[in-house]
């Protein structure tokens, strides 16, 4: 078995290739240990000159696993490498950081710490799912960032019209009707360019959405059996419960239901020193796709039998925002035993 450890970056890639014949505990790594050592170009050219070099020293059958850590790059580089090697293992880069130092005392990953640990069996490996499910899930991230962005131009319309002290009756000032009613807006310059020149794009936002939404229903989004439990949560349908499913995976990768709510963003950070212990506030490293669907579905959930008197203690307690996020919490740990137990929710109609 050889190893190809990565440290990829946008332009450059370091490349430590190590073998398994002996095994060494201590850092550094001995160095006849060390089969390649090099800095290369980012590119699918030179990552194919690297694999070729390996062979022609390792050997046409020896088994490869390419070690790579997560950053944003790393997603062409597992989708060229999968058909060509053995094993592509995706590295937890925090945890593999906090690994390290406690055994080599430093804080950087470059190419021979990713090395050391893969050679000793201590990545923290992050799990790759099967392309088919990573493409569609970038088709269920680009719609879900299409709507937001319709949301945030939206409320930037809005917040013109208060400027200008506008009121309308509109329910939904985005509808057929007041669409209509912005269109003839009298209003002075900038504020009716800004106003017209937003709702275009809230149109175009509007027909890409559409778009996005065909290609998805079109055979790609599966509505197994946990997305279809996921449907019975309050504020899911088919798109959230989908790409819910395609952020979560498999819900076994969480130890609990609290790993799993950290995990969507929604837990607070704590600080702690000594005896002291206070919150902070909610987790920066989250899977933010997870946290925007429950803090939107929380919308719906808040008017539910099961949140209303939640969502309304809170408000009057902590206000609205803090509210809506008890709400999403709530949704995310019923998804956690829900998905783990295979049953649907239970607050259900």
């Amino acid at each position: 078995m050889h190893y190809i450890a990565c440290d990829l970056h946008k332009q450059v890639c370091s490349v430590c290739v190590v073998d398994d014949v002996v095994r060494e505990q201590e850092y550094p790594l001995p160095e006849e240990a060390i089969v390649l050592e090099e800095e290369m170009r980012s590119t699918r050219i030179a990552l194919a000159r690297l694999l070729n070099r390996v062979r022609e020293i390792a050997g046409e059958s020896e088994p490869l696993t390419v070690v790579v850590e997560t950053n944003s790059s790393w997603y062409w580089f597992v989708d060229y490498l999968e058909p060509l090697v053995d094993e592509v293992k995706l590295v937890n880069a925090e945890k593999a950081k906090a690994i390290a130092s406690a055994r080599i005392k430093t804080d950087k990953l470059d190419a021979r710490v990713l090395a050391w640990l893969a050679r000793n069996k201590l990545i923290p490996e992050v799990y790759i799912p099967p392309k088919a499910l990573r493409d569609t899930r970038e088709l269920l991230r680009y719609r879900s960032y299409l709507v937001r962005t319709r949301t945030r131009l939206k409320a930037k319309i809005q917040s013109q019209l208060e400027k200008l002290g506008i009121s309308h009756e509109f329910s939904d000032l985005f509808g057929k009707g007041g669409r209509e009613w912005l269109g003839r807006l009298r209003a002075r310059e900038p504020y009716k360019l800004t106003i017209l020149g937003l709702l275009d794009v809230v149109n175009a936002a509007d027909r890409k959405i559409e778009e996005a939404e065909k290609e998805i229903f079109n055979g790609r989004l599966k509505l197994d059996r946990e997305t279809e439990l996921l449907k019975t949560l309050p504020g899911f349908g088919d798109l959230f419960a989908g790409h819910a499913r395609l952020e979560i995976l498999d819900i076994k990768r969480f130890a609990g239901h609290k790993n799993f709510v950290r995990y969507c963003g929604l837990a607070p950070g704590t600080y702690q020193s000594a005896k002291r212990k206070r919150r902070k506030g909610l987790v920066k490293q989250a899977n933010h796709w997870l946290k925007w669907i429950y803090v939107e579905a929380a919308h719906h959930a808040a008017r539910h039998p099961c949140f209303e008197e939640t969502y309304r203690r809170q408000c009057a307690k902590n206000g609205k925002a803090v509210a809506k996020l008890t709400v999403a919490r709530r949704l995310a740990i019923a998804t956690y035993y829900m998905l783990k137990e295979g049953e649907a929710f239970r607050g259900a109609a």
